[in-house]
């Protein structure tokens, strides 16, 4: 995960005109992305190790997010009418 990137996807996010409620969607799905795409490398690193224990927690900590994911984006559609992002 590049930090410094993200960092300034948010800043650009925070510095925008649109509206606070689409900011928060925007924001939230580059954080949550960000550590989606992350547990992603981790499962396969600990697939190639053979690491089980972490395996499980990384697989249950992706899934816990893709979840949370899943909760925001059904909560701003009920809101909005709109998805927040592109669900996969």
């Amino acid at each position: 995960m590049d930090y410094k990137a993200l960092q300034k996807t948010l800043d650009a996010i925070y510095a925008s005109d649109d509206p606070e409620v689409q900011k928060l969607a925007r924001a939230f799905d580059a954080l949550t992305a960000a550590y989606v795409e992350r547990a992603a490398a981790e499962i396969e690193l600990f697939k190639a190790l053979t690491d089980e224990e972490n395996l499980l927690k990384e697989r249950l900590k992706h899934g816990v997010m893709i979840n949370a994911r899943s909760m925001f984006n059904d909560c701003y559609r009920r809101i909005t009418g709109n998805d927040a992002w592109r669900m996969p």
